[in-house]
């Protein structure tokens, strides 16, 4: 059950359609981490057109959603056993045809901002392309989700239990969106 409701907050978090300072990802994350990819394995959703490297312990779980998407979702195994402690990262992929991405994108900031702490938005270079994101905040939980357009949404939601080192982990997560193979 507590794997359930973990999975369904990163789902809300990943379909919405404490303060950290203004560019949190630019300036507090080291982008330059090296992963041991000897300890990774692939995360993959639509027969390896979008995958990312992940921790070898992780559990993976694949969804179909309500809202015309599917994901999948890689939880850190110490997840299961401890809500204080969530680290995970959700894949989707929207089934719906986006006619302009930007109006999504909008739509997308104000539906967090009513259902949830609006943290911070910005955007980021992955793999020489520039990504929107949009940090939020509820009442256990800090996520940032990096919306990916090219002809078809795709999605990748990090999601991290509030506590003392949630900076650091929610930066620690971004080594792993950034093996993004799209």
């Amino acid at each position: 059950m507590k794997l359930f409701s973990i999975v369904f907050l990163l789902l809300i978090f990943s379909s919405c359609d404490g303060t950290i300072e203004e560019g949190f990802l630019e300036q507090q994350c080291d982008n330059d981490q090296v992963l041991n990819s000897s300890n990774l394995k692939r995360m993959t959703l639509d027969n390896e057109s979008f995958e990312i490297l992940i921790p070898n312990d992780w559990e993976v779980e694949k969804y179909a959603n309500e809202n015309k998407s599917r994901s999948i979702v890689g939880l850190d195994t110490t997840s299961l056993y401890s809500a204080t402690t969530v680290k995970s990262i959700t894949l989707t992929k929207y089934e719906d045809v986006i006619e302009d991405f930007n109006s999504f994108f909008k739509s997308s900031l104000i539906a967090v901002d009513q259902n949830y702490e609006l943290v911070d938005s910005g955007e980021i270079y992955i793999k020489s392309k520039l990504i929107p994101w949009i940090l939020a905040k509820d009442e256990e939980y800090y996520s940032i989700t990096y919306y990916f357009f090219d002809k078809e949404l795709y999605m990748i939601n990090t999601t991290v239990s509030e506590g003392t080192n949630y900076k650091d982990n929610l930066c620690g997560l971004l080594k792993y969106v950034k093996t993004l193979n799209n």
